[in-house]
């Protein structure tokens, strides 16, 4: 497992088995998403759907740059506005539902966040944390098969998802939230979630990014102990290809225009 301070130090430096979630399993040829939905099967591969996603791509390569105007709103444009994605996010929010949100860091947000138990603490064992770590998906499953729980953490509240999520291990992410189905909105103590450590990766994670958006959006909205949102972990030379991320995955942003959403982040 990564060091814990390396983010700290560095701010800004599958198989799937759900069709509803196909669309978490897209990158083109220049690691940038689309939106278009690619005909699969409950066979198919992470590489299959990838190649058909990038001929998709190379037939129509205009998909991904719909207007504005076709929706009836004049949304902010990623490729001209050169902001950080946390300035183009509240833009996109503010563009689409009237109102921007406001930054919560997650160690005060103790009833938007469950506890960690004992239990957790305990499931947390050697050999699931190697399986994790090594990128052994098989043995993995296995594990699950067997009854252990993938819904664990150690004593910082780090859990196997932040781990899949740091190291950019897209197979064992779908399996943990399609297949175990664990929950996306965890914590460790410095207040990070996994959107930190998939944005932390010095290559962009937009298939794993996916997955939690379309879980989650207000994992964008939580900062850690220091102020730091996920995307104040990106890279800058990243900014124009998170805010691409951001407009083509707008349909996913929807939570955050909904009044519980407000009360929490207003």
């Amino acid at each position: 497992m990564p060091k814990r301070n390396n983010m700290e130090t560095s701010p800004a430096s599958k198989e799937t088995n759900k069709e509803t979630n196909k669309e978490a399993l897209k990158e083109n040829v220049d690691d940038e998403p689309k939106t278009k939905k690619v005909k699969v099967d409950s066979n198919s591969s992470v590489e299959d759907i990838r190649k058909a996603l990038q001929e998709e791509a190379r037939a129509d390569s205009s998909t991904s740059d719909e207007s504005s105007d076709e929706e009836g709103l004049d949304l902010p444009d990623y490729k001209t506005i050169d902001v950080d994605p946390d300035e183009y996010l509240q833009q996109l929010v503010e563009a689409m539902y009237g109102h921007r949100l406001t930054v919560k860091p997650a160690l005060d947000l103790s009833e938007y966040f469950p506890e960690i138990t004992e239990e957790q603490i305990a499931a947390y064992d050697i050999k699931v944390v190697a399986a994790t770590r090594e990128n052994k998906l098989q043995a993995l499953k296995e594990l699950y098969r067997k009854g252990q729980s993938m819904a664990c953490c150690n004593r910082f509240g780090e859990s196997l998802l932040h781990m899949a999520c740091r190291r950019g291990f897209k197979d064992i992410g779908a399996f943990l939230l399609e297949e175990v189905k664990l929950q996306v909105r965890i914590r460790d103590d410095c207040g990070r979630t996994p959107m930190h450590d998939i944005c932390w990766n010095p290559r962009m994670q937009l298939e794993l990014a996916h997955m939690l958006l379309e879980r989650d959006p207000t994992l964008l909205l939580i900062c850690d102990k220091r102020g730091h949102t996920p995307f104040k972990y990106a890279r800058p030379e990243d900014w124009r290809k998170w805010r691409k991320f951001l407009f083509e995955c707008r349909y996913l942003l929807e939570p955050l225009g909904n009044e519980e959403t407000r009360k929490v982040f207003q």
